[in-house]
């Protein structure tokens, strides 16, 4: 049952007014006018009850009964906790607050499946002390599915934003935030940080011979090979763009991120993806890799990042001129070697 905010305040005034009746039977009024309260709650569309010192109900609206599918006879007298097993716990930060002379907080629950927001107020009897609590559920159902919704469609835009659609690996705005943390990360903690830029050989020539329906599912094969490899936490691999692709390992060193990019290497020459355009006669790869040991360097993480990327690159450059399906090595400073 959903109430419209406008009805709130309409459901919260009447229980207001009967609390004092509730409370005590000798409250002054006129003859008729009880028996007119109470079924004005009754009838009320908001789940309402009253709840005694004992944590027991003293009165449940038709409402509140069809939520715990039950008639109001039923529940009337039982214990709270048969229905709702934490509510003693609420009730006695919400009678504690009352006695105290303090406002009593709104709470959330969830109940079968659904969401309420609870508006309690205290029950006083003619000596002002604190006898029972009121309870007023509104249905916020709606309400909390639509800005779950609205936090599941921003999470898919960023991870959309983020992720290549077609290799799901993270893109080139993915890797280089992702980087920038890992960077500063790396500075924090004083380990390096190595990157490996990735280039299938060849690639033009295995678009015109194949296609490029063919050429996507190799971009494919080679994306989940790098996804699999990448074992750590804090690794990552992405598409940088095309047919390259980068491979962040956080906290290596060179010669550790060298023993990966052979393991890559490797691979991918495994899946034996035929390409009569390759001197191998199938797909294959060449890497470039590159250590940068932040801590040593005080400089922002951008220059860092763009550093690791050109050394990276040069290192493929050369791996390419030695004849591809090799690995090469730099350093940030520009220095490099092939293996």
């Amino acid at each position: 049952m959903i109430v419209p905010a406008s009805r709130s305040a309409s459901a919260t005034a009447a229980v207001r007014a009967v609390a004092r009746v509730a409370a005590n039977d000798s409250f002054p009024l006129p003859a008729g006018h009880l028996g007119q309260l109470s079924g004005l709650l009754l009838g009320l569309p908001a789940p309402i009850c009253l709840i005694d010192r004992s944590f027991r109900y003293a009165f449940v609206n038709e409402a509140m009964a069809e939520v715990h599918g039950l008639s109001a006879g039923t529940i009337k007298g039982r214990r709270v906790a048969e229905f709702f097993p934490p509510a003693p716990a609420a009730l006695d930060r919400w009678f504690e607050a009352a006695d105290a002379g303090r406002p009593l907080p709104e709470r959330q629950v969830s109940w079968q499946g659904r969401h309420y927001r609870l508006v309690a107020s205290p029950l006083r009897d003619l000596a002002d002390a604190t006898c029972g609590i009121s309870i007023v559920a509104f249905d916020i159902t709606r309400r909390v599915r639509f800005e779950a919704g609205l936090r599941e469609s921003r999470r898919r835009l960023l991870s959309l934003a983020r992720h290549d659609e077609l290799t799901g690996l993270l893109n080139r705005r993915g890797l280089e935030s992702q980087l920038n943390v890992e960077l500063g990360r790396a500075r924090r903690e004083q380990r390096p940080v190595s990157l490996l830029m990735i280039d299938i050989d060849c690639f033009k020539s295995y678009n015109d011979l194949f296609g490029h329906l063919e050429g996507d599912a190799c971009l494919r094969a080679v994306s989940a090979v790098l996804g699999q490899e990448m074992r750590r936490p804090g690794d990552v691999a992405g598409r940088f763009g095309g047919e390259e692709f980068v491979a962040l390992l956080s906290g290596m060193t060179g010669e550790g991120a060298r023993q990966v990019a052979e393991r890559l290497r490797t691979a991918v020459e495994a899946l034996n993806l035929a390409h009569p355009g390759s001197e191998p006669g199938k797909v294959t790869i060449s890497i470039g890799v590159a250590s940068v040991d932040v801590a040593s360097d005080c400089g922002p993480a951008r220059r860092h990042r763009d550093r690791l990327i050109q050394a990276a690159d040069h290192a493929l450059y050369r791996a390419k001129a030695a004849g591809r399906n090799s690995i090469g090595m730099a350093s940030v400073s520009g220095t490099a070697r092939i293996s």
